[in-house]
């Protein structure tokens, strides 16, 4: 699967997205182990670096589930 470039999709494009999208990312966020919290996350000086690359890596994984059912392009 191509991997999510999010500098080759325009802002607008994303704040228009579909909330059954939405939520289908928050569910594969979930089911890769992070928990968003809604829509929109939380990052704070609690979370350690490793928090921080669990996150990357579940972010990237998520994008690739939601290409591979054909919800993002």
């Amino acid at each position: 699967a191509k991997q999510f470039d999010a500098f080759a999709v325009d802002a607008a494009i994303l704040k228009g997205t579909k909330a059954e999208t939405v939520h289908a990312f928050r569910m594969a966020m979930l089911l890769n182990g992070v928990d968003t919290m809604r829509q929109s996350g939380l990052l704070s000086s609690a979370h350690t670096g490793s928090d921080v690359e669990r996150t990357v890596t579940a972010f990237d994984q998520a994008l690739t589930d939601l290409q591979n059912e054909h919800l993002i392009g």
